[in-house]
């Protein structure tokens, strides 16, 4: 349940909740591992050179409801 060293001021860290949906799915990832090795991995390297990013702000991570969680748990007392 608590997986990274998210402390209240915790600034390093991304954490988002993952859907099982695709869970075991291995056509879905066969799909995306065929697109990747034919153009795919070239076409997303173009999109996101060309993705906009003025006002980015590095150090303004998102607070997601994950890294609350990772939070808590951080600050949950250890069992004895």
């Amino acid at each position: 349940n608590w997986v990274i060293p998210a402390d209240h001021d915790a600034r390093r860290y991304f954490v988002l909740i993952v859907s099982d949906r695709r869970k075991g799915d291995a056509s879905y990832f066969a799909q995306i591992r065929h697109e990747m090795a034919n153009g795919g991995a070239a076409a997303l390297m173009h999109r996101l050179l060309q993705r906009d990013l003025t006002g980015f702000d590095i150090r303004d991570r998102p607070l997601t409801e994950a890294l609350r969680q990772q939070q808590q748990a951080g600050c949950a007392p250890t069992p004895a």
